[in-house]
């Protein structure tokens, strides 16, 4: 018995350009959502390093606290981020002082070691990501009285 099996080619190459091309759909979505991810990973990066060249310069200030205004507004960096004291919204806030002169074990009470409290927030160049970065930092042992 022989069937005609004509136009069996057609079918088959017509089979296999729909599923090449439902690969290539599937691959070209994977690609823009990767792309997308990482055009957002670049932005959230960049304004992380501004708020922490904020916190860098709010860290070399001490301990002149008012020498980091809280009224300065964005500060621009060279590739066009931007920082600023405190958190992205709202009012700037100052450096400030957690617990001032506190004594510790061991180096009695002529020494005293003083906490501070920097945040500072950055922006991206094209403003579509904000990061918030806050540092500890312990100051000391200095001699009592002496206004740091």
């Amino acid at each position: 018995m022989v069937r005609d099996e004509r136009g069996f080619a057609i079918a088959a190459v017509l089979g296999l350009l729909v599923v090449f091309a439902v690969l290539a759909l599937v691959a070209a979505l994977v690609s823009s959502g990767q792309l997308s991810f990482s055009f957002f990973h670049r932005a959230s990066k960049k304004a992380f390093l501004a708020a922490e060249a904020g916190v860098e310069e709010g860290i070399a200030r001490i301990p002149d606290i008012d020498a980091f205004p809280a009224d300065s507004g964005w500060l621009q960096l060279p590739d066009g981020s931007r920082y600023r004291s405190g958190n992205p919204t709202g009012a700037p806030q100052p450096i400030q002082v957690r617990a001032l002169s506190r004594v510790l074990p061991g180096y009695g009470t002529h020494a005293v070691f003083n906490q501070y409290v920097v945040r500072a927030s950055g922006q991206d160049p094209g403003g579509r990501a904000q990061r918030t970065v806050e540092a500890g930092v312990q100051v000391g042992p200095l001699p009592r009285g002496t206004g740091y």
